[in-house]
């Protein structure tokens, strides 16, 4: 059930009903027009004129499969700030903190709430733990490998994903969680993770396509929020974040 958030994180109502099914791994690859990684260089959640949207800009730094979107990937998610100070937070839409990075399944097609295929099952974001990269998911679970299923899951090591302005995300779709012969699987280090997929992806590629979009095909708009003050300290430089918010 898609619920709409407060950036307080208090849940005020519900906008859509959605039943999401696991992805697998062909599924993921399937619906997506392209797949890269790169590192979010800015996030502006007062780009909209007319309706609230948020405007993500990453640099691209890796090109796995599908559309070449050049050096840049700018795509808008359909919340943010709103003319009158309000803010919209939708909060099963991908979060993307600017300066980290993230491995990208970005759908073909139409698409209404999130670019990202199934949820929070086809984005990534790279955290360094114990001197070690690693991926993690929205939840800030560890990849520990990508089998038919798709990528699989272990332990929380990093905070769930955040983005400035809103509240934390709601996780839909979920990866199982892996085990071993001795509990759950260990994580896996992203380079070979991303060794792991571009093998994977060499056998079985991302469909030709030409059809994607980089804004919402229709608007989700049902009611806008009033937001808890922001402390602008936490958005850092390379964020827009609201200067006055009502209380």
């Amino acid at each position: 059930m898609l619920a709409l958030l407060a950036a307080s994180t208090c849940m005020v109502g519900s906008a859509l009903g959605a039943r999401v099914l696991r992805t697998d791994f062909e599924g993921l690859v399937d619906k997506s027009a392209m797949i890269v990684e790169g590192e979010v260089l800015s996030v502006d959640i007062s780009a909209g004129q007319i309706e609230p949207r948020t405007r993500v800009t990453l640099r691209i730094d890796r090109h796995f499969d599908g559309h070449h979107p050049g050096s840049h990937l700018t795509f808008d998610l359909p919340m943010g700030q709103m003319s009158d100070g309000t803010v919209l937070d939708i909060a099963e839409a991908p979060r993307f903190a600017p300066g980290a990075r993230y491995l990208i399944f970005y759908k073909r097609g139409d698409w209404n709430i999130t670019p990202v295929v199934g949820w929070s099952q086809g984005y990534f974001r790279a955290e360094r733990v114990d001197g070690v990269e690693l991926l993690v998911d929205a939840g800030g679970h560890c990849v520990t490998g990508l089998g038919r299923l798709g990528f699989e899951l272990g332990p929380r090591v990093a905070d769930p994903a955040s983005m400035p302005g809103f509240g934390e995300p709601v996780v839909i779709g979920e990866a199982p969680h892996g085990h071993g012969p001795h509990g759950e699987a260990a994580c896996q280090p992203a380079d070979a993770l991303r060794a792991l997929l571009q093998s994977r992806l060499a056998h079985a590629p991302v469909p030709p396509t030409v059809a994607w979009r980089a804004t919402p095909a229709r608007s989700i708009l049902r009611r806008a929020l009033k937001p808890a003050p922001i402390d602008a300290t936490a958005c850092g430089a390379h964020a827009s974040c609201p200067g006055t918010v009502r209380p």
